[in-house]
């Protein structure tokens, strides 16, 4: 058993589904199939990559929204929807927990799910832990025949691995991870909304002030797991969420990997493309590539997302001609270059920058002028 962080919240569920499309990729390159990968745009099973980088949890590397929160990769639904929709769980299914699990102070019902994904399901929770407040448990059923062996051996090992060692305050806090023999409990935070969500609600980008709050937590985060030598592989504004006190949090560490051999004292690139496309870095297309380097490019999309309530790559283009433009690095619209900050703008190029060699590092984005504009 271990402690570490993520989180998920129950309001905004319905909700999620109607206006995606116009913030994310295409919605058929992003769906859910089970464990498939793309490697330089083309279809690759799990079985086929590397063992130190088989990708895929309750995500594939072009997928679906994910959850505001708890169980990373999740697509948000209704109750509804899940119950008539999901195999996994049998819907009369009320008691979730097993014994050994509520002997350590835990409850939870069937009935109030709050989020799915592939491998698993995320339900309200409670604690004696942390007495009179919501948290959120993902279940992940490892006897589950539709549940890739690649993943449970690796990539599962290594996310849970990754969740016990980082505790940062703008990553999303997890209780207690435990293993039983067939499945996985991680109880963990509950969170009032996503970026992503945010927007689809307000149909407005967010305030230069606001967004200079969120992606400064963000920013220090992630600095904070590059130091550890671990990459995210899957930064998008789905997997940045908004607790109560308006603070940013990072969750869903499912693509996350090392990036640094302590024994053999070396890097470590990354060999998998994965992620979600309008996000990603253009390397990631022809890897091998720095997943850290990776992680600042698809940081600045989300900013850039987050400040114009718009994508600086078109999502519906063809891979290859996708693949151009993005390599041609940003180029900001006139309508909104007279709307930013200049020393946001300036960010931004150095952010979503093609040359790896120029491309801002981590910890630089803390230090920059815009971020460091002193915050409410």
């Amino acid at each position: 058993m271990s402690k570490e962080g993520r989180s998920d919240n129950q309001s905004l569920f319905a909700k999620n589904a109607t206006q995606r499309s116009r913030l994310t990729t295409n919605k058929e390159e992003r769906q859910n199939n089970g464990g498939t990968l793309l490697q330089g745009g083309v279809a690759k099973s799990v079985s086929e990559t590397e063992s130190n980088d088989v990708v895929t949890n309750s995500q594939t590397e072009i997928k679906p929204p994910t959850a505001a929160g708890a169980g990373g990769g999740q697509k948000l639904k209704s109750p509804a929807q899940i119950a008539a929709k999901s195999p996994t769980f049998s819907d009369s299914e009320k008691d979730i927990l097993c014994p050994a699990v509520k002997l350590m102070g835990y409850t939870a019902n069937g009935d109030d799910t709050v989020g799915e994904g592939a491998f698993s399901r995320v339900y309200r929770a409670r604690s004696t832990k942390v007495p009179n407040k919501d948290i959120a448990v993902k279940i992940v059923r490892l006897d589950d025949p539709k549940i890739p062996v690649a993943w449970k051996e690796y990539s599962m090992k290594r996310e849970l691995k990754i969740l016990n060692r980082i505790k940062h305050p703008n990553v999303i806090n997890v209780y207690d991870v435990i293993k039983t023999h067939s499945r996985i409990y991680i109880f963990m935070d509950m969170a009032a909304t996503s970026v992503t969500n945010h927007l689809e609600a307000t149909k407005k980008p967010t305030s230069e002030q606001t967004a200079r709050t969120w992606f400064g937590g963000i920013s220090n985060a992630i600095s904070y797991l590059h130091h550890l030598e671990v990459a995210h592989r899957d930064l998008k504004n789905d997997n940045i969420l908004i607790d109560f006190n308006g603070q940013a949090k990072l969750t869903d560490f499912g693509f996350a990997c090392f990036t640094y051999d302590r024994h053999k004292k070396e890097v470590i690139l990354s060999n998998t493309s994965c992620g979600t496309k309008v996000y990603v870095a253009p390397e990631v297309f022809n890897p091998p590539y720095n997943a850290k380097f990776a992680d600042v490019w698809s940081l600045g999309v989300c900013l850039f997302e987050c400040v114009t309530l718009s994508l600086p790559f078109p999502d519906n283009l063809p891979p290859q001609l996708f693949l151009k433009r993005t390599q041609r690095g940003l180029v900001i619209p006139k309508k909104f270059r007279i709307k930013l900050d200049p020393s946001l703008q300036e960010l931004l190029g150095k952010m979503i920058e093609p040359d790896v060699n120029k491309r801002l590092r981590s910890e630089a984005i803390m230090v920059h002028p815009w971020i460091r504009v002193p915050r409410n």
